[in-house]
């Protein structure tokens, strides 16, 4: 399959590039195949207090659990934006932040090992720097590479018929409006722009 028509079809991807990827995040993976994704620790029993105690010992725990909350909630929220910086990098064209996290999210659903590289990301940055590459490179194959000529074609019609819509009032054309444009097929959009090529 040519290159242009790989651009123009999105949902075409090279079933060997795509195995090869897997596989690169397979191997980067394989050492979390065995290591559990929590710990859990035993309680233990305390010996009887009175109420006052208790009820002090409960608001000291309380508040203990939720600084440890927030305390997790910012380091996630650190982690996950060097992870999604490193993956804006690797990519090349902007992305949402909120899109690559949800792609993040998921991919730990899918693969449990992605939990326990991330658990692990601290101890061993540049390890979790080559899974965010690889996450970057899966999620670019995914959703397909946009095709640069057709988006500056379609930005500079739409700034064209912008510019003309705002000094020329007189001359106005609804079917030139920016939501009529925006609503035009390939087919259609690549049509108007050669009528005016002929002119």
């Amino acid at each position: 399959m040519s290159e242009e028509a790989k651009a123009n079809n999105p949902d075409s991807v090279d079933s060997g590039s795509k195995s090869e990827s897997v596989a690169e995040l397979d191997t980067l993976l394989s050492e979390y195949d065995s290591q559990p994704t929590t710990t859990s620790v035993a309680p233990t029993t305390s010996p009887q207090t009175d109420d006052t105690s208790q009820a002090t010992l409960e608001q000291v725990k309380q508040l203990l659990e939720e600084q440890t909350r927030q305390r997790s909630n910012q380091e996630f929220k650190e982690n996950m934006n060097k992870t999604i910086a490193i993956m804006k990098d690797e990519l090349g064209f902007a992305v949402s932040d909120k899109i690559l996290s949800g792609y993040v999210d998921q991919a730990a659903k899918d693969d449990t090992r992605i939990v326990s590289a991330w658990q692990s990301m601290n101890d061993n940055p540049e390890k979790w720097k080559k899974i965010a590459k690889v996450m970057a490179s899966d999620f670019k194959k995914g959703i397909g590479v946009p095709d640069k000529e057709l988006t500056e074609n379609i930005d500079a019609v739409r700034a064209s018929v912008k510019s003309k819509t705002e000094t020329n009032a007189d001359d106005y054309d609804s079917k030139y409006s920016i939501t009529n444009m925006n609503n035009l097929s390939e087919v259609e959009f690549r049509n108007l722009k050669n009528s005016y090529r002929a002119k």
